[in-house]
């Protein structure tokens, strides 16, 4: 028995007009922020000193010279870092383990990012394909931004991390909020034309990589525009409750203090410096650094 002619039609068109999600998606599909915490709020700790870090790029030993400098105590200290805690310097690895033991907070740097992206896509491609981690990784089958140059350090960074230190990089926001001094850490920046009672509407790639503002939009590169801390302080200066950043990422500029923003990363990495600063009275403190990397 055939039964009802219009119930079989209607089941023929929808097997045909059905597509399966799976077989038209990419083969490791990974969205770029799938594992990323945007905002996060640290607690008030009233009579504890807060301590931020600019970028430390792997430098290990020039973290612990800076935690003897500040005569850093757990007891009445709180670190926060402004990402980029690995790639380029020699102890990436060993500076996640400190970090983490610290105690300290972190934000998300575009490398930071990098390394975390590389070991989403290596843990998904092992569950969907079987290959773990130190196996070889054919380029043409990773999606196309992963094929950069730039990216074999940070797929080993990715290999390397144990699952612990991968979740504890995981666990550092896009941006971390700290309300009693109404400020805000980020890596690079924010969009100054983004309300500050919007932050969840930045662009997490803007407040990860930006450096200038040119025609109004943020920018990556320093050629054209103006550096986006000024035009944020222009913007703030108007407000009556205005918000302060303080961030890194831009070793090119190296230390900036204007009266709403505080750029901490002074080009360790580089040979240069690495600095910590403090909430809200911008004590300053600094050690020199070797040279891992070049500019």
């Amino acid at each position: 028995m055939l039964g009802n002619p219009s119930s079989l039609l209607a089941l023929l068109l929808g097997s045909l007009l059905f597509v399966d999600p799976a077989a038209s998606a990419p083969r490791f599909a990974l969205s770029p922020y799938a594992n990323l915490t945007r905002i996060a709020t640290l607690p008030a700790f009233l009579s504890r000193r807060l301590v931020v870090i600019g970028d430390v790029h792997g430098c290990l030993d020039e973290l612990n010279l800076l935690l003897a400098e500040i005569q850093y105590n757990p007891s009445v200290d709180h670190l926060i870092f402004t990402g980029d805690l690995l790639a380029k310097g020699p102890k990436s690895i060993e500076v996640i383990r400190r970090v983490k033991e610290l105690g300290a907070s972190c934000v998300r740097g575009n490398h930071d990012d990098r390394v975390i992206r590389w070991r989403g896509y290596l843990n998904q491609m092992e569950r969907e394909d079987g290959r773990r981690f130190g196996e070889y990784v054919d380029l043409t089958e990773v999606p196309e931004e992963f094929r950069e140059p730039l990216m074999s350090e940070h797929r080993e960074l990715a290999r390397a991390l144990s699952d612990t230190e991968y979740e504890f990089l995981v666990s550092c926001p896009l941006i971390l909020r700290i309300p009693e001094f109404n400020t805000v850490v980020v890596h690079a920046g924010l969009d100054p034309s983004i309300p500050t009672t919007e932050l969840e509407d930045q662009d997490p790639h803007d407040v990860m990589y930006m450096r200038n503002i040119y025609q109004g939009q943020p920018r990556t590169n320093k050629k054209k525009g103006q550096h986006w801390g000024k035009v944020w302080n222009e913007v703030q200066r108007r407000r009556r409750f205005p918000l302060n950043v303080w961030y890194g990422h831009d070793a090119g500029r190296g230390l900036m203090m204007l009266p709403f923003s505080v750029g901490a990363d002074t080009g360790c990495v580089y040979g240069r410096e690495l600095t910590a600063i403090t909430i809200p009275d911008r004590e300053m403190f600094s050690v020199k650094c070797a040279t891992y990397a070049e500019k």
